[in-house]
């Protein structure tokens, strides 16, 4: 390589690190654009909104759709406000059940083993279902509102469990312990101000040692036979007191026509004998012997003759049995 080559290529390097020098900063420029174009588009989804931080402080809260921000200057929490949220306590999901295999969980003791009002042990197994409703509070007056809200549903189930007997607990007494632990839960919740408004509480799980297993076994069968006989009793009482009401309701309409048709007979008697008085006050001789004759007709109806005497004499021959004799 001759002279002239190298001097060539000593003065094409030196133009590149020239045209490069120049190069270098435009890029940085470019990039540092980008970068800050980038950082200050971001996407809220259409069930969340956007609480906007500036220089540490929530300045504004934007709606879903893109929105744009501050680069360096401003951050944003996108917090899903309409969707309800669900805590498990006392047990943790490892694995989501599919068509052919079965869900798994890993159980908590330290969480689900709970003392009853009668110093029972019990393992409560339950869910918190939750939504935030204020965004704001959620984010700014408690540092880690996920694990309080743990902490304050642990103790909420466990106030609620402490005061009721284990056979309430194991059988019929859920739906008031879950309502009940929604209440307790909901104040303690609000006196944190931690934003959030709890939907529902669910047991989903309530067991007693392996040790005393069989007899509260026995006890739950003993409540189940009692709600059974109770409803059978019911079913009982739904089939015969409407029979009883039908068979009431038809004897007092029955002595109810009695009553009226004893009282317009008693109504045309009065008249059948107003009207005989008013006869015999006019012709009292033969209403007074027609009434008599009647009188044997009803009183001797098997009489075929009878013999009607004045002074001792007969008078007259009388045939009040009809029909030719």
């Amino acid at each position: 390589m001759d002279n002239k080559t190298i001097i060539d290529l000593d003065a094409y390097r030196e133009k590149m690190e020239k045209k490069l020098k120049k190069f270098v900063p435009v890029l940085l420029v470019v990039i540092i654009i980008l970068v800050m174009a980038l950082s200050s588009v971001y996407m809220v989804d259409s069930d969340s909104v956007g609480v906007v931080w500036t220089l540490g402080k929530i300045t504004d809260e934007t709606q879903p759709g893109i929105n744009f921000k501050i680069p360096f200057v401003q951050k944003v929490n996108v917090v899903p406000v309409k969707q309800v949220l669900r805590r498990e306590l006392g047990f943790q999901t490892i694995e989501q059940g599919g068509p052919n295999s079965p869900a798994r969980y890993k159980t908590i003791p330290e969480q689900q083993r709970m003392l009853t009002g009668d110093e029972n042990i019990v393992y409560v197994d339950f869910t918190v279902q939750y939504r935030i409703s204020n965004p704001r509070d959620y984010l700014v007056n408690t540092a880690m509102p996920i694990e309080t809200l743990d902490k304050a549903s642990e103790a909420a189930m466990r106030l609620v469990v402490g005061e009721e007997r284990i056979d309430i607990v194991l059988t019929d007494g859920k739906a008031f312990i879950q309502n009940k632990v929604v209440e307790v839960l909901q104040g303690i919740v609000d006196s944190y101000g931690l934003g959030i408004t709890i939907q529902s509480v669910q047991l989903q799980d309530v067991a007693v040692p392996k040790e005393v297993e069989p007899a509260f076994k026995q006890v739950v069968d003993a409540k189940e036979g009692k709600e059974t006989k109770i409803n059978n009793a019911e079913r009982h009482r739904n089939t015969v007191v409407p029979q009883a009401s039908g068979e009431a309701e038809r004897m007092n309409q029955e002595a109810l026509g009695y009553r009226e048709e004893r009282v317009e007979r008693a109504k045309g008697d009065v008249a059948r004998f107003d009207a005989i008085l008013t006869e015999y006050l006019e012709s009292k001789v033969p209403t007074k012997s027609r009434l008599y004759y009647e009188m044997l007709r009803e009183t001797l109806p098997k009489a075929e003759h009878i013999y009607i005497t004045k002074d001792g004499d007969a008078l007259k021959l009388l045939n009040l049995g009809g029909g030719g004799r």
